[in-house]
C-alpha cells in the first residue's frame, strides 16, 4: 500500500510538471502569437487607411485565392515535423518536400492567375502573396524542427520579427510610394532576411541541416501529411470560400468592405490556433500515455478559446462606433451589424479551435475531411441563397451555419477519440 501511495505520488508530480512546461510553452509563444496575429490585422487596418477600397479588394482576394491552395499543398508539414518526435526524418529531408510543395504551389497559382480574368494589378498581387507564402512554408519547417524538442524561443522571436516587419513593409510602401505592391516587395525582402539570418541558423542549432532528397522519403512524407494537409486547405477554403462569393454575387469592391470586419475574427483566430499548436506535440503525448492529461489539456484550450471570444465580443461590440472609423473609414458604420454577427461567430470558432486540435493530436485526420468538406457546402449552399437576399450579412449568416456544424462534428470526433486514448 506504502509503495502504491508513493507511486501515485510521483505520478502526480510527473503531471504536474509536464503540465508546467506546457503552460511555459503557451505562454511564451502566445505573446508572439498574438502580436503576429494583430500584425496581420493590422496590414488590413493600414491598407484601408492608407490606400483605398479596390486595394483592400486586391490584397483580400489575393490572400483567399493563395492561402487555400498553399496550404494543400504541405501546410500539414509543420505540424507532421512537431510530432515526429522518433526523428524518423532529418531536417534536410523536410526542406526537399517544402521545395517540392512550393514549386508545385506556386504554379497552380500561376495558372489559376491566367485563367481567373482577374486585372493585372490584382493578378501580380496575387503572384507576390505566394512569394510570401513559399518563404513562410521554409520558416515554418525551422520551427517544426525546434517545437519537436520543445525549443519555443526561436518560435516566438521568430514570429515577432516577422510582425513588426510585414506592418513596417507595408506602412514603408504606402508612405512612400502609395503603391501596394511595392509594399508586398519589401515585406517579401524582409521576410528573406529573417528566413536566413535568425530561422535557418537557429533550426540548425537543433539540428544539423544537410541537404537531400531521396525521392523515397520525400513520397512517405508527402503520403504522411496529405491528411493535415487536406484539413489546413479545406479550413482555409471554408475561411475564404465566402469571400468568393462575395466578389462573384455582389462585386469586388464588397469584399473590401466584409474582409477588414472579418479580419478582426481571422486575426484573433489566427492567435489562438498557432497558441493551441503549440501544445500539440504534449496533446499527442498525452493521448498515447495520460487520458487525464489530454482531456484536461483539451479543456483548457476550449475554455481559452470561448474566454477569448467573449471578451473580444463584449469589447468591440460596445465601442464598434469608436472603432471601426478609427481603425478603418467612416464608410465602415454602415456595416455595424454586420460586425456583430462577425464578434459572435468567433465564440463559436474559437471554441471549435481548441476541439480542431485535440482531435489532430489524436491522429484522426481523415475523420476530420469529410466535415470539413460539408461544412464548406453548407457555406457555399447557404451563401448562394442569402447573399442576394442579406447582402453581407447574408454571407456572415452562411459562415456561421457551417462553424456551428463544424463545433458539433468536431465534439463527437473528440469524444471518440477519448475513448482511443491511454490511460
Amino acid at each position: 500500500m506504502e509503495m502504491q501511495r508513493v507511486d501515485r505520488l510521483r505520478a502526480v508530480k510527473w503531471i504536474k510538471r509536464i503540465d508546467q512546461r506546457l503552460i511555459r510553452n503557451v505562454g511564451y509563444v502566445g505573446i508572439s502569437n498574438v502580436i503576429y496575429a494583430a500584425s496581420q490585422w493590422g496590414i488590413m487596418v493600414l491598407v484601408t487607411k492608407l490606400s483605398n477600397i479596390e486595394n483592400v479588394a486586391r490584397l483580400s482576394l489575393g490572400l483567399a485565392v493563395v492561402t487555400p491552395i498553399m496550404l494543400f499543398l504541405g501546410a500539414g508539414l509543420r505540424v507532421f515535423i512537431s510530432i515526429d518526435v522518433q526523428r524518423k526524418y532529418a531536417f534536410g529531408d523536410y526542406i526537399g518536400v517544402r521545395i517540392i510543395t512550393s514549386l508545385i504551389g506556386f504554379l497552380a497559382i500561376l495558372l489559376f492567375g491566367f485563367i481567373s480574368g482577374y486585372s493585372q494589378n490584382a493578378l501580380i498581387v496575387i503572384f507576390l502573396i505566394a512569394a510570401v507564402k513559399v518563404i513562410e512554408g521554409f520558416q515554418e519547417v525551422c520551427w517544426g524542427i525546434n517545437q519537436r524538442v520543445d525549443f519555443m524561443d526561436p518560435v516566438g522571436i521568430s514570429r515577432l520579427l516577422r510582425s513588426v516587419t510585414c506592418l513596417l513593409a507595408i506602412a514603408l510602401g504606402l508612405l512612400i510610394s502609395g503603391d501596394l505592391i511595392v509594399g508586398i516587395l519589401l515585406w517579401i525582402a524582409f521576410w528573406l532576411l529573417i528566413l536566413f539570418a535568425y530561422d535557418l541558423p537557429h533550426a540548425r542549432r537543433t539540428e544539423p541541416l544537410i541537404y537531400r532528397f531521396e525521392g523515397e522519403k520525400s513520397k512517405r512524407i508527402l503520403t504522411q501529411i496529405i491528411p493535415l494537409a487536406l484539413i489546413s486547405g479545406l479550413v482555409a477554403l471554408n475561411d475564404k470560400a465566402t469571400q468568393y462569393q462575395i466578389a462573384g454575387l455582389l462585386g469586388e469592391s464588397a469584399v473590401g468592405y466584409y474582409s477588414p470586419l472579418a479580419y478582426v475574427i481571422q486575426g484573433v483566430g489566427l492567435g489562438i490556433t498557432s497558441i493551441a499548436e503549440s501544445t500539440m506535440p504534449r496533446l499527442a503525448m498525452y493521448y498515447h500515455s495520460n487520458r487525464k492529461g489530454y482531456v484536461r489539456g483539451t479543456l483548457l484550450l476550449i475554455g481559452t478559446g470561448a474566454l477569448i471570444g467573449t471578451l473580444v465580443m463584449i469589447v468591440f461590440g460596445l465601442l464598434r462606433n469608436t472603432l471601426l472609423p478609427l481603425l478603418y473609414t467612416r464608410e465602415f458604420l454602415n456595416y455595424g451589424d454586420l460586425f456583430l454577427l462577425l464578434l459572435v461567430i468567433g465564440i463559436i470558432r474559437f471554441t471549435q479551435t481548441g476541439l480542431g486540435v485535440a482531435v489532430t493530436s489524436a491522429g484522426r485526420f481523415y475523420q476530420q475531411a469529410p466535415h470539413l468538406i460539408f461544412s464548406l457546402l453548407i457555406v457555399l449552399v447557404t451563401g448562394w441563397l442569402l447573399i442576394p437576399l442579406y447582402g453581407l450579412n447574408g454571407a456572415a449568416y452562411s459562415v456561421g451555419f457551417g462553424t456551428i456544424y463544424l463545433l458539433i462534428s468536431f465534439l463527437f470526433l473528440w469524444v471518440k477519440s477519448i475513448s482511443g486514448a491511454v490511460r
